[in-house]
Formats: C-alpha cells, structure tokens, sequence
C-alpha cells in the first residue's frame, strides 16, 4: 500500500478500528482538562506499582495543579475495570485495561542500508519471542513515500513474513543515506582542488579575490543540494505528522515506535560542515537559521502531545563512531581519490599551512555535533510524548522489547490548568513521585514534557 504525503491517509481502516463507535463504549470530548500519562520504573528499569495519587505531584509552568482524576492503566488479558478508595480527597482512582494500538514505524529516507539490517533482524527476533499478540500492530514506513507494509493484525508471523519480504528490504533504496555520503564526499573532493590553489586552514585570509568567486560557487551549489534534501525532509514530516494524526482518532492507547538513524532538523548542514572544516572562519560556509525545521517538528510533537500519543524512538545506529557513519571522517567509500579522509592537503608555496592531521581533527569534531544533533530529533519526539529513547545500544531487539513491556504498568492523571489562557504558547509539565517504599531507590518518571495551549483533550 503506496500513499503519499499530500493524500489524506487513513490508518484508521489499515489499524481496522473505528473512533465512532468504540468496543469499549468510551467517548471522547474536548473540556479544559489535560491529560498526562505517566510511567515510573525503579533504578532497575522495573515498573512501579500500586502509586496513589497522593505520591504524585504535577506541576505546569512551575505552577503545582491539582489532581481531578486518576487512572491506573494496567497491560493484561483479562479486562477490569475497579473503582477504589484514593487516599486523596475528591479523586477517585480507576484500574482499567485499555486497548493498545502499536504502530512500527521504518524511516525509509534518514536509515542507513546497514541499520536496516539490525531493524529487521531485530523486529524478527522480538516477534518470533512473542507467541501471541494481545494488542494489533501495524508495520509501515515514513520517507519519500508512506507505506503501510503491514495492516493491523494479531498474528506475528504475518508481521515477520512482511519483515522479511522484499517490499521491505527494498525500502532501503529510498534512503538518503548514501546520497547523502556522495554529496559530502563531492564537497570534500571540491574543497581539496580549491585549498591546492587557495589558502585554507584557520588562518586563511578571507580578502576578495578569483579564491572568493570560488566560494561564491561552492556555496551556490551547497545551497542547491540542500534545497533537495530539505524537500524530501518536508515531505518526511508531512507524512510523520499525518501518521501521528490518524493514530490520535483511535481509541485506547496509542504507541508509535519510530526506529531511525536520527535526522537533522537543517538540510543540507552536513555539506555545510564538511566545507567548513577547510576554512572554520569563513563567512561562506556559515549554515542559514532560517532552514532550520524545528517548528515543522514541533507540529508533530502538538499533535503527539495533544492527543497521548506516545512515541518511542529507537536509534539504529547503535553504539557508533560518528566518523565511521556515512560521509564520516572513517567511511570507507573515502578512499577515492582526492578525498583528505585518507590524505594530507598539499602545502603549495608555502601560503596553506593545513596539513591533514588539523583537517581531519576539524571534520572529525564537526561531524561528531552533526551526529549529535541528528540524535536530538528523536531524543525531542520521545521526551515531548512521554515515550522511551533507546540509543547508544547496538541489541536494538532489547530497545523495542522495553519500548512493548514500558507501558504495562501506566499513571494517567488529569488536571485543570491553572492558566486558563488559550493562546496557543506551549505549557511545560513537570511530573514528579513520593514513593513510601526506601527499597525502590530513585525513582525515574517518564511523561510528556508539555503541551500546547490550544486544545487539551480527556476521555471519560
């Protein structure tokens, strides 16, 4: 099932489930509460059980509000649902058993060819552990175009059948990845011709000659390569969004796994910083704020954190060096000819005091923030949902084992805002727990990180 970005989805009929008219006889409707699901797990990684609300404080803004309501959502087969004494005064605390809906979601256009041979080995491997499945799951991916590999279904071995299938294996096809790696090495090879003629280094003079109408030309096709890649990031978030939007009008609970490379939130900033390593003080190579696509992110984030929808992101790259990663200082396709990740730039009349050993020190450090920063796209979509990050890890199959077994055991509080003010601007929580038992130890409390101002939704 091929969709693109521009066409109005409907998971909902892939997931086979209908927001109208729900088994469990819940409705959903908009009031000026906020709902914040809450995982807590001991220094073990264990969850936390049987919490009242009174061990729970939440505070917006720096502002404390008060709990209205409280849940205890609790992953089994038999459904329950029980009305007990709080502990608090006028909160009622319900244990239920909500259905969960689970979405796998591939990136096709930021995952390395190698990183997707770790994710499909790793969801075979969980998935042939995994005798029966309570909950459906979907398998799609989001890149050039958005594909539903898997609708919803309760049978594993008809996810792991199109895990394995060659639908999936060739999504790697559409990855940037070594697209990507070739423009870096070109820019690379590039600015090694211009430093054999030119000065290059810290040092380098950046006067107005036939060097700096150079620049102008290296900088003009920098720009033009970045605009490609930020078009296919644009329609990589459209599709992600959309994804996040279909799955919020399901009910039950909702997780998206997201498994990626990790992604930059400015196109093109990897050709940026390979060129600026050359020449570190030049104003050519200075990347454009305004291709930064962090409010396009953020338009996912609203719609994950107006509706719970949580979101786990597994980083594919594992434990890595970012020099070994494509286009890095290590990636072996360097080793063609010209390319200063296996060569020293030649000194010519003693006007380039650059030798290969500071080059490399300054690719190396600009790709480690490249790197860096890629990995915070996934770190906000996870934090911003409440939902787990899994990185620097190379058993991917454990990332997405704790990403299924992290909400067995979940805390779904409500409040109304002390700030009643519908403005649109974002309202940061902070969650924090009293435990009574001293044998847990601290204690880490996952929940989303906020909302913004423009609608918060409840079910009851």
């Amino acid at each position: 099932m091929h969709l693109s970005a521009g066409v109005s989805i409907s998971l909902m009929l892939a997931i086979g489930a209908s927001a109208q008219q729900p088994a469990d006889g819940t409705i959903r409707i908009h009031v000026r509460q906020v709902v914040v699901p809450v995982v807590v797990t001991d220094k073990k990684g264990h969850s936390v059980n049987g919490l009242p609300p009174s061990d729970f404080q939440i505070v917006e803004d720096g502002v404390p509000q008060d709990i209205v309501a409280f849940t205890r959502e609790v992953a089994s087969s038999p459904v329950t649902s029980s009305a007990v004494n709080s502990g608090t005064a006028g909160v009622t605390v319900m244990t239920t058993v909500p259905k969960q809906k689970w979405v796998i979601c591939v990136d096709a256009l930021h995952t390395s060819v190698a990183s997707f041979v770790r994710a499909k080995e790793a969801i075979d491997k969980l998935l042939s552990n995994k005798l029966r499945a309570e909950d459906p799951f979907v398998l799609l991916s989001v890149g050039r175009q958005l594909r539903v590999i898997q609708p919803a279904t309760n049978d594993v071995n008809a996810v792991r059948a199109k895990v394995n299938s060659k639908e999936f294996a060739n999504l790697a096809i559409e990855s940037d990845s070594q697209q990507l790696s070739a423009a870096v090495n070109d820019v690379r090879r590039r600015m090694d011709l211009y430093c054999t003629g030119c000065a290059c280094g810290r040092d380098a003079s950046n006067r107005r000659s036939t060097c700096d109408v150079e620049l102008q030309q290296i900088r003009q096709e920098l720009n033009a390569r970045s605009e490609q890649f930020g078009m296919y990031d644009h329609s990589f978030f459209a599709q992600f969004k959309s994804v996040i939007e279909e799955l919020a009008k399901l009910d039950g609970r909702r997780n998206l796994i997201l498994i990626s490379d990790g992604f930059t939130l400015m196109p093109g900033r990897e050709l940026f910083a390979t060129a600026g390593a050359y020449l570190p003080n030049s104003p050519y190579f200075k990347f454009d704020p305004e291709r930064n696509m962090q409010t396009t992110l953020e338009q996912s984030l609203k719609a994950a954190a107006g509706e719970n929808v949580i979101i786990s992101a597994i980083d594919a790259r594992g434990s890595y060096t970012p020099a070994a990663r494509p286009g890095g200082l290590l990636d072996s396709s360097n080793a063609a000819p010209g390319s200063t990740g296996r060569q020293e730039v030649i000194k010519r009349g003693g006007t380039n005091a650059l030798r290969g050993g500071s080059l490399m020190d300054e690719i190396d450090s600009k790709w480690r923030s490249v790197e860096f920063d890629n990995g915070s796209a996934l770190s906000q979509l996870a934090k911003a949902s409440g939902g787990l990050y899994f990185h620097d890890d190379n058993d991917l199959q454990k990332g997405l084992r704790e990403a299924l077994d992290d909400n067995r055991e979940t805390y779904v509080i409500a409040y109304v805002p002390k700030n009643s003010t519908q403005d649109g601007k974002f309202r940061q929580i902070t969650v924090t727990v009293n435990s009574a038992n001293p044998k847990a130890g601290p204690l880490t409390i996952r929940a989303k990180s906020g909302y913004w101002a423009e609608n918060a939704a409840i079910r009851q």
